[in-house]
């Protein structure tokens, strides 16, 4: 069963800490391994940095899917050009971590797929 978290705190870098935990925990109670939870502790920290000091509130979800942990990070306001520099890295970084990667107008959004062994197991 699907189960969406949301999570609003203030724009500020010291919260991506707080994030980068739920993050984690909802990760490791669907069963991802060590790897797939840091990977997507990066991740969400990149996201997050994106939009940093963009608004008041950092706004992010997070949805379990059973077989993948969906994130999205509400985007705020167009960046300007060297944001935009930061941002194509840290694109970088999300796509070689992650499943699906999408940046649009609406934010970040970042898909991360439970593995699944030869014998039906899931790992991360």
């Amino acid at each position: 069963m699907a189960e969406k978290i949301k999570l609003t705190v203030p724009n500020e870098e010291k919260n991506i800490t707080l994030i980068r935990m739920a993050t984690s925990f909802i990760a490791s109670q669907m069963d991802f391994d060590i790897e797939a939870i840091e990977d997507l502790r990066v991740c969400v920290s990149e996201a997050c940095n994106i939009q940093l000091g963009t608004s008041e509130k950092l706004r992010l979800t997070l949805e379990d899917k059973t077989d993948a942990l969906e994130i999205h990070v509400e985007k705020k306001k167009s960046l300007d050009v060297e944001e935009g520099m930061n941002r194509e890295l840290a694109a970088s970084i999300m796509e070689i971590l992650m499943d699906e990667v999408k940046i649009d107008n609406e934010g970040v959004h970042l898909i991360k797929y439970l593995k699944v062994n030869d014998h039906g197991e899931t790992q991360g």
